[in-house]
């Protein structure tokens, strides 16, 4: 297998299919927290979610609907993001 060196920057480039979800028109969206922080554990995922942005990885979802995320501790005493979508 071939493997890069260093993971390209960004993301791919638009290729005039954009995936969407149709909703209903005034339907209400069961849109809440799924999982509980402290205020810590907020702080980090912000630090990551921002991190992400930055590098160019992720983009800025218009979608009403939220992706909810945890941290779990790794044994370097850091923080794994894992996203449940």
């Amino acid at each position: 297998m071939f493997f890069l060196e260093e993971t390209p920057a960004g993301l791919p480039p638009l290729r005039g299919i954009e995936h969407q979800i149709d909703l209903i028109h005034g339907a209400t969206l069961p849109n809440h927290p799924a999982y509980r922080t402290n205020p810590e554990e907020a702080k980090e995922i912000q630090r990551q979610v921002q991190a992400l942005l930055d590098k160019g990885y992720v983009r800025e979802s218009f979608s009403p609907y939220a992706v909810p995320v945890i941290l779990v501790p790794k044994k370097d005493g850091s923080w794994r993001m894992c996203v449940d979508c």
